[in-house]
């Protein structure tokens, strides 16, 4: 457990770091950029209101006076530094007094651009000012179409960037605050979530070593419940498996064992002089009818194990299927005239043809009318017909029987299934007539139903036609 939370907590840490850095760079990035446009909005915004106090004050008889005064008040409430700077480089910091412009952060090119009337927006350190980088506006002051003088306003940018400065501790504290909280999250539900995949990680070991009697409750987390769902009905199923698997050892051992107890009991007592010569024939007989038996039985194993495999190869045609249904019916006929049993046959008009494997459907056929005609009691009878329905015929066959019961019904398929009602017929059959008939229409794609009530008992399948 230690292990995977260790991994998720340096993942979880990584991920974090990364996405700290990548925020911290964004807002780096736009505080500075939102705070220095800001401030060559509001440094151009005190340029055009100076100069509109400029042309006022141009306007008027008193200009030295009016221009002295501007100028006391573009320094009293501008919160930035500026130069007033005429064509020829000269600073004129008020009426009466002026020097060169030496700076190298503003330039001869920079005042001729200005005298040109374009704005200029730079960054560049005063030495005479301070030594700090400053935010450097060039504005023209115009008077009738001509630009009188160039005013440079600046700001430190220093000033600017503290608030960006104050604004990224706040960031840092909040992404630290974030963190942890984060952290003690993941710390919280990760345990949990760890514990849950440690069981079923463990429950996955279990049933890998061939126990399949634990089962998992998983109460929380949707995804993992429905893992867990999923994991619980794939070991009742590989249960299932399990004990099919020992059921069919267990019933093969002894419909082997019978047979063979049989002929090696008999074919003894013929050598060792047990059984009388006079009775050699009929031993002989059944001798032969158990490896009859066996015979049957290993085939009958080795096809339903070839059907269950998928590697049998169909040869589809299309045929009659009524047909097919009068031919196996006459295979039966002696033993329905010696019960009794009443036959009734009704056959779809419908004028088409099964396309399907014809040996494989007569077998299916074949192992559904001999156990009608094998467990209708005498006196009893049997229905089948044929029903075009969904483009496929449906085959129904019904014939009088006890009532099966639902839990015994479901299991009618399966392998060696013999229910009560069939127990001492025909020692013959194998028990898995009907686990053939199941896989065979399987491969076919087709479906096999089983109903049962007082009157007696349905099978029902369906059989694709030629398009």
């Amino acid at each position: 457990m230690n292990k995977y939370f260790k991994k998720i907590s340096i993942v979880y840490v990584i991920a974090l770091i990364i996405l700290s850095l990548l925020i911290g760079f964004s807002i780096n990035f736009f505080i500075s950029k939102t705070l220095i446009s800001t401030n060559e909005k509001k440094l151009i915004g005190t340029a055009e209101s100076f100069e509109k106090r400029y042309i006022k004050a141009k306007d008027s008889f008193f200009f030295d006076v009016n221009f002295k005064d501007e100028i006391e008040t573009l320094e009293e409430y501008s919160n930035a530094s500026f130069w007033i700077v005429d064509n020829k480089g000269y600073i004129y910091v008020d009426n009466n007094t002026s020097k060169k412009l030496v700076d190298s952060a503003i330039t001869i090119n920079d005042v001729k651009e200005v005298f040109e009337g374009k704005k200029i927006i730079k960054q560049g350190v005063i030495s005479e000012i301070s030594m700090d980088k400053m935010l450097i506006l060039g504005y023209p002051i115009t008077y009738n179409n001509r630009v009188d003088y160039a005013l440079f306003l600046h700001i430190s940018i220093p000033e600017v960037l503290s608030l960006k400065n104050n604004i990224n501790k706040i960031v840092v504290i909040a992404l630290i605050i974030t963190s942890i909280f984060g952290l003690s999250l993941l710390i919280f539900f990760s345990k949990k979530l760890l514990k849950e995949i440690i069981e079923l990680n463990d429950m996955v070991s279990y049933i890998s070593k061939g126990n399949f009697d634990k089962r998992i409750d998983i109460k929380k987390y949707s995804d993992l419940k429905i893992l867990s769902s999923n994991i619980n009905n794939m070991a009742i199923r590989l249960n299932i498996a399990d004990e099919n698997k020992k059921k069919f050892i267990s019933n093969i051992t002894h419909d082997l064992r019978s047979p063979l107890t049989n002929i090696i009991g008999y074919s003894k007592g013929m050598l060792d002089g047990t059984i009388n010569e006079g009775s050699y024939n009929k031993y002989l007989n059944v001798i032969l009818e158990e490896s009859i038996r066996l015979k049957k039985l290993v085939n009958d194993i080795l096809d339903l194990s070839k059907l269950e495999s998928g590697i049998i190869e169909l040869n589809k045609t299309t045929f009659d299927i009524n047909q097919i249904i009068l031919s196996v019916i006459e295979n039966y006929e002696n033993l329905i005239n010696k019960n009794n049993i009443e036959i009734k046959i009704i056959f779809s008009e419908e004028n088409k043809y099964a396309y399907a494997d014809s040996e494989y459907i007569k077998r299916v056929l074949d192992n559904l009318i001999s156990n009608a005609v094998k467990f209708t009691p005498k006196g009893g009878y049997i229905n089948i017909s044929t029903i075009y329905e969904f483009n496929k015929y449906s085959v129904i066959i019904n014939n009088s029987f006890e009532k099966i019961d639902k839990s015994d019904l479901v299991n009618v398929f399966d392998r060696f299934v013999k229910l009560d009602g069939s127990r001492g017929k025909e020692k013959i059959s194998s028990g898995l007539g009907l686990s053939i008939v199941k896989e065979i229409l399987k491969v076919h794609g087709e479906k096999i139903y089983v109903t049962s009530d007082d009157s007696g008992v349905t099978f029902k399948f369906t059989i694709s036609v030629k398009k």
